[in-house]
């Protein structure tokens, strides 16, 4: 067999070898995969020509056989025994009256005639075996847009689900912003659908390997499915074909397969057992965390570059609304501003964090302690001018009258709790919740809470804008793509902001376990110092991701 031509797993094999027309068309009638009219016109003829409708006969017993007999191919060790025993029979033959006794010509002609008989057979055999070969595979290629679409076929059993989800307006915005997200491709399916049968050989030969891979574990699916399974999804297959919206039903179909297999297994459950009155809705909340998600994880495509300029812009920002608070006549002190303009980059990097990562306009701020205590929604407008008090959801922020840092989240209390430590020692909190309440890797930004405060709020209109203008491509396309669905072009930047303040803050605490410990100010590592060694370690082991979501 060549070896460039492309195998399916269940030993299917490509066969260039010509196929009768009809007789390929008459397997395709039985095995359900005829197109309505195709169908229709196959069985008019049928009608007519007995000739046609003896031959369905015989193709169908040979395809009920496929299922149940395995396949006929020649034993090696027989077929050299058979041709052996002809050959010593044939060598007796010829031999010399002198050299071996006559035998009866009955007894070598029958002998010679069995070896015959039984080469012929196993090449008949061998003959059939090639010949259902190739209609299995052309079978296996006509089945293989429905094994790429095993998952959506799935959901053919609930029809009317998926009609209606079709038409729900937040499935609808979801599908748009997954594929100009580049969250889902559905690409290579059309392209195989697209193909005629006879072509698919060539075009699979010409895949890259990764599309390959896919082809082949798409069919390695479709066969692993039990009987009543493959029948099921041949048969949603057929019901599907037949719809007027047969294309956009295929296409609700996988899409809500492919989305579906990203939610936990219990959530899944959760949503099949609702009646549809109720599913939509609880779909509609799933759709937004998702959306949410995949927001957070376009950060991905920010190269180092991208994270520099943001992060610059990003500073242009600050120091525009901290000329404007000084403009505005409200009292700073001269320490507060002086100290603003000679933070080193690690305290700027934290300072940005705290400046930006809580306020969202949506009305939520991030943090555990996001809106008091136990978190909650807050005016995202009317913060970019309120007066945050010292230490809200910003870890050491807790100010002291002095100017200093206490390094304590506000919602911890001087004395030791029930929970835990003293503060300290950083753990515990007076809520019970056994929370750090500490973070020893943050600079101490108790002097500049004063300014924090004034200038602290979400990233406005205009603030967007500038940190769209100063990026370049692809992450731009990427943004021209998304305009006009809702918000999102202004989530997206939000979130690059955000993941850029993150990297510029990881960048610079270190990028080893002495370097974060010899950037700790003095006061935090004593501090420190008074933990176990795993807590040490625990410590400077944390990546900021974890460190943002402390108080």
């Amino acid at each position: 067999m060549n070896r460039n031509e492309p195998v399916l797993p269940s030993g299917g094999f490509a066969d260039d070898s010509p196929v009768d027309e009809v007789d390929e068309q008459l397997v395709a009638y039985l095995d359900g995969e005829l197109e309505p009219l195709e169908r229709d016109a196959l069985e008019a003829r049928l009608g007519r020509d007995e000739t046609l409708r003896v031959r369905l006969r015989q193709l169908q017993r040979g395809w009920d056989l496929l299922d149940v007999l395995p396949g006929i191919y020649p034993s090696p060790d027989l077929l050299e025994s058979t041709i052996r025993m002809a050959a010593t029979d044939g060598s007796a033959a010829s031999a010399s009256p002198s050299s071996a006794p006559r035998r009866p010509p009955s007894n070598r002609s029958g002998a010679i005639w069995l070896g015959l008989v039984t080469i012929a057979a196993l090449g008949v055999g061998a003959i059939g075996a090639r010949v259902w070969d190739r209609l299995r595979f052309h079978q296996q290629l006509r089945q293989l847009p429905v094994a790429m679409r095993v998952e959506g076929y799935l959901q053919g059993a609930d029809l009317e689900w998926m009609r209606q989800l079709a038409r729900l307006p937040a499935w609808q915005e979801t599908v748009t912003i997954a594929e100009r997200l580049g969250e889902w491709d559905f690409r290579l399916p059309q392209q195989i659908e697209s193909t005629a049968a006879a072509e698919r050989p060539a075009l699979l030969r010409d895949l890259p390997i990764e599309d390959q891979q896919v082809v082949m574990e798409a069919w390695e699916r479709f066969e692993r499915l039990e009987p009543e399974q493959r029948r099921a999804v041949l048969q949603s297959h057929a019901e599907v074909s037949d719809v007027p919206d047969s294309g956009e039903l295929l296409a609700t179909m996988e899409r809500y397969a492919r989305w579906r297999e990203s939610l936990p297994a219990d959530t899944r459950d959760k949503i099949a057992d609702l009646p549809l009155a109720e599913r939509s809705d609880a779909v509609s909340e799933e759709l937004k965390k998702s959306v949410r998600q995949w927001t957070q994880q376009s950060a991905r495509l920010l190269t180092d570059q991208d994270v520099e300029t943001i992060f610059q812009a990003l500073r242009e920002i600050a120091e525009s609304r901290v000329q404007d608070a000084l403009e505005d006549g409200s009292p700073l002190s001269e320490s507060v501003t002086r100290a603003f303009a000679r933070m080193d980059p690690r305290t700027e990097a934290f300072f940005l964090r705290e400046l930006f990562r809580f306020f969202y306009p949506s009305g939520f701020r991030r943090g555990p302690t996001a809106g008091g205590p136990g978190g909650g929604p807050v005016d995202g407008e009317a913060a970019r001018g309120s007066s945050i008090r010292p230490g809200a959801g910003v870890p050491n922020g807790n100010a002291n009258a002095d100017g200093t840092n206490a390094g304590v989240s506000p919602a911890s209390d001087d004395s030791r709790t029930d929970s835990g430590r003293s503060r300290t020692g950083g753990f515990g909190g007076g809520d019970g919740s056994n929370r750090i309440r500490f973070d020893f890797i943050a600079p101490a930004l108790g002097h500049l809470m004063p300014l924090l405060n004034r200038v602290a709020g979400p990233l406005t209109d205009e603030e967007l804008w500038h940190i769209e203008s100063v990026l370049d491509d692809p992450v731009t396309d990427l943004l021209e793509a998304v305009s006009g669905i809702g918000t999102l072009r202004e989530d997206l930047l939000r979130s690059w902001a955000e993941e850029s303040l993150r990297r510029m803050n990881w960048n610079r605490s270190g990028t080893t376990l002495s370097e974060r410990y010899e950037l700790l100010d003095p006061a935090r590592r004593d501090q420190l110092d008074l933990l176990k060694p795993e807590e040490i370690l625990m410590w400077l082991r944390m990546d900021d991701g974890r460190r943002r979501s402390f108080p």
